[in-house]
């Protein structure tokens, strides 16, 4: 079995599923729609759209058990019609599915990395066929939030790495704690580009300010570098050649070397080290 223990799903996460429950309702391709996160071996129900009762908020669905139950533990979409008589689910949630009126229903898990992260369920009271398009718009909101997760443990995981550097560091420490904050700073930006749901970018851009500030001494610095120009600065501490801060960045090596050219002199620094070295002084990069 693959599910993550003591781990609901965060409230950016929830709120990007909620919208597009919320969407898929108006398109009219299910006539109700629900979803949790996984904690430990269950799933806790939280969010809904199209709803008549209040029977299945706060319903908790074990695993193995129902449809999500076997989404859950198979990791793949579940389709169930005629619910109350199929014979490929257990019914042990049969009473609160049927007095929503449900009677033919989808689960889709939330997977992250072989780990079932949620499930998004897909219902209808009708005695109709479930179809391959509405499953499939179902299954890409369960994609969706699978990458919002994958993204949001990506951001935790360097925050919590850089916390245990800048803890764990003395004043011999200084440059191993600069190079482990800029990674961390570079890494988020690269993550941010691939980020659409903006509640989550807004977070990693004010993380991406927070570790900036780490370094920035007072007063603030007396040269200006534009953002590109501070990506290229933020590469070269990291003993990047030009033609690797091409590739990283998707520049050409000589438009690179034009960036060094420009942010060299604003610097009044002679070699790569020394723009590094001021930089850092001013607190231009970490």
């Amino acid at each position: 079995m693959a599910f993550l223990a003591g781990a609901d799903l965060p409230t950016v996460v929830r709120d990007r599923i909620r919208s597009e429950l919320r969407t898929l309702q108006r398109s009219k391709s299910f006539d109700v729609l629900f979803a949790g996160g996984v904690a430990g071996p269950q799933l806790h129900l939280s969010d809904f759209a199209g709803t008549q009762s209040k029977v299945l908020r706060g319903l908790v669905i074990k695993a193995e058990r129902g449809a999500g139950g076997r989404a859950i533990v198979e990791r793949r979409p579940v389709r169930v019609e005629r619910y109350r008589t199929a014979r490929s689910i257990t019914h042990d949630y049969v009473r609160q599915i049927t007095a929503e009126g449900i009677q033919s229903l989808v689960a889709a898990p939330i997977i992250v990395k072989r780990v079932t992260r949620g499930v998004v369920y897909g219902g209808l009271r009708q005695q109709t066929s479930l179809g391959d398009n509405p499953a499939a718009e179902l299954e890409k909101v369960a994609g969706a939030a699978a990458h919002d997760l994958e993204v949001q443990d990506e951001v935790d995981f360097r925050l919590r790495a850089l916390t245990e550097t800048v803890q764990g560091a003395d004043s011999g420490d200084r440059a191993r704690m600069s190079e482990s904050i800029t990674e961390s700073y570079l890494a988020l930006k690269e993550i941010a580009q691939a980020v659409e749901t903006p509640e989550l970018r807004d977070r990693i851009v004010a993380v991406e300010e927070a570790l900036r500030a780490l370094t920035a001494p007072p007063g603030g610095p007396t040269v200006h570098l534009t953002p590109r120009e501070l990506d290229v600065l933020s590469y070269v501490s990291l003993g990047c050649s030009n033609a690797e801060i091409g590739e990283r960045l998707s520049l050409t090596t000589d438009t690179v070397k034009s960036y060094m050219r420009n942010l060299m002199a604003k610097l009044g620094a002679r070699t790569r080290h020394a723009a590094v070295v001021e930089a850092r002084r001013q607190g231009l990069i970490p």
